[in-house]
């Protein structure tokens, strides 16, 4: 089975408003990736969703939000009709920039240390009521398509922004941390300097001092908003770098590694393993041969 690799280009019709909505009847199809976020939607029938954590039985009401670098592949499709959405990172720094510091939708995009958001792919399950809400915003989404998305674009940011709303309230974590509040801006500020050079050596101690913040204070901030401490929060960083790498280039393992900042292609092997649980390689060749890293569980397991 060859590898599809997504471009923007071929996803995105325009650079304004990098958001693409499509409901079609979706064939078994094989593993790809991509550098945008994808959130899909069960609108009727039933498949098995392939990912890097093995097969899931799929059918309506179930949901899943993709960030870049993870892939997926869908096998023994009966009647499965799916809605994509897919929009440009970019959406998440610009327009929708606060989203990250709300409590719920926060804690949906940001991810963090819940079982079920390992390898960039946060599996939901979504109560019939908010199966018709998602519905209503995807049609609504999909009606703007061919339209000119310099005047609608508040509409599409509207939509897309309650339809993610409506998806955050089906993220029930296995590991819920405290009631949600307000990120600490300080934290956020952490967030995207890691985000802007994860190969960069960093310390625990020279972020913080960075920050002006006490190392272990520091720590509790950041474990509050995203459930894991700041080094660990580089990690999945560079991880899921790294698989978007693995996916989208040729390049070799230890190149890959040392572009997110493991140099040493034994210590990457072993971060990577730890965040995905298999290797590099075999991650690699998951997504090139179809091979799942589980049987299939049970729909809602």
């Amino acid at each position: 089975m060859t590898r599809r690799r997504l471009s923007r280009r071929e996803v995105f019709s325009s650079e304004h408003v990098p958001l693409y909505i499509r409901r079609h009847a979706q064939r078994a199809c094989a593993a790809h990736s991509h550098d945008f976020v994808e959130v899909a939607l069960v609108a009727a029938g039933a498949a098995v969703h392939r990912t890097a954590r093995g097969d899931r039985r799929i059918g309506r009401g179930d949901a899943f939000l993709l960030r870049p670098g993870s892939w997926h592949a869908y096998h023994h499709c009966r009647g499965l009709e799916i809605y994509n959405c897919c929009f440009g990172t970019e959406l998440l720094q610009r327009e929708l920039a606060w989203v990250l510091e709300d409590p719920v939708l926060g804690r949906l995009l940001r991810g963090g240390r819940d079982p079920s958001d390992r390898c960039g792919v946060i599996p939901l399950h979504l109560p019939p009521e908010d199966v018709a809400t998602c519905l209503s915003h995807l049609d609504a989404l999909e009606r703007l398509e061919g339209e000119d998305e310099l005047v609608t674009r508040a509409e599409r940011i509207g939509h897309l922004l309650l339809l993610l709303s409506a998806l955050a309230r089906g993220y029930r974590p296995a590991t819920p941390s405290a009631a949600p509040g307000r990120a600490h801006p300080e934290v956020l500020r952490a967030m995207r300097m890691l985000e802007a050079d994860i190969c960069h050596d960093w310390s625990l101690r020279e972020l913080a001092e960075r920050l002006s913040l006490d190392p272990s204070y520091l720590v509790r901030l950041f474990k509050e908003v995203s459930g894991l401490p700041p080094m660990a929060y580089l990690t999945r960083l560079r991880a899921e770098r790294a698989a978007y790498l693995l996916l989208r280039t040729d390049r070799l393992v230890s190149e890959v590694g040392s572009e997110v900042g493991w140099t040493d292609p034994n210590y990457f092997a072993r971060r990577f393993r730890k965040y995905f649980g298999i290797s590099p390689r075999a991650y690699r060749a998951a997504a090139v041969g179809g091979e799942a890293a589980a049987p299939p569980s049970d729909k809602h397991g």
